[in-house]
């Protein structure tokens, strides 16, 4: 509990810093900040230490995992997509196959940003009982490295549920979003 409050107040303390950017639309037509619409690709590392809940359950300690998201940049703000990837738990391998909805500001370099995904994780090895729902919403930062090229570190609650048992993780992501058109379009 500890750890989820210190998280929280990490963010809140971040966004006020973030809004106080100096930014005056008034004299600065370049527009770099507004991204164009067109296809994107977000490929995520992501991983969690410490599960939330220990009953005994599979799957409940820790796992490690990378995922691709192709989406769609639907205006500045909006970015939709589906994705799959693989994750590696304490005791078996999952495949998540999931849609990635995301919320961005559009500031100069650094910009706030909140994410929902929401799927299946699939257990080719036990499809039936061992697959398993999941919601991970969360928030995160990103940065511009060029106007194609974005940086993205981001921490959520990621929720697994099958009908015998519920899992929780406090998760961080560390990944990379490729844009098919420049963001300066």
């Amino acid at each position: 509990m500890k750890r989820l409050l210190l998280l929280t107040g990490l963010f809140i303390g971040v966004f006020p810093l973030l809004s106080g950017q100096h930014y005056n639309d008034k004299t600065d037509d370049s527009n770099t900040g507004n991204p164009g619409s067109g296809f994107v690709s977000i490929t995520e590392v992501s991983g969690s230490s410490f599960g939330l809940s220990h009953d005994g359950s599979p799957n409940e300690d820790y796992y490690f995992g990378v995922t691709n998201i192709f989406g769609y940049q639907i205006d500045k703000h909006f970015i939709a997509g589906a994705g799959f990837g693989f994750m590696a738990y304490d005791s078996s391998n999952l495949y998540p196959v999931f849609i990635d909805l995301r919320y961005t500001t559009c500031f100069r370099h650094i910009n706030p940003y909140l994410f929902y995904d929401s799927g299946i994780l699939i257990d080719f090895g036990n499809v039936a009982d061992g697959s398993q729902m999941f919601i991970n919403p969360g928030m995160g930062l990103s940065w511009s490295f060029s106007p194609r090229i974005e940086g993205t570190f981001g921490a959520g609650l990621m929720m697994q549920m099958q009908s015998n048992h519920r899992t929780s993780f406090i998760n961080l992501k560390l990944g990379l979003i490729f844009r098919k058109h420049s963001r300066s379009v």
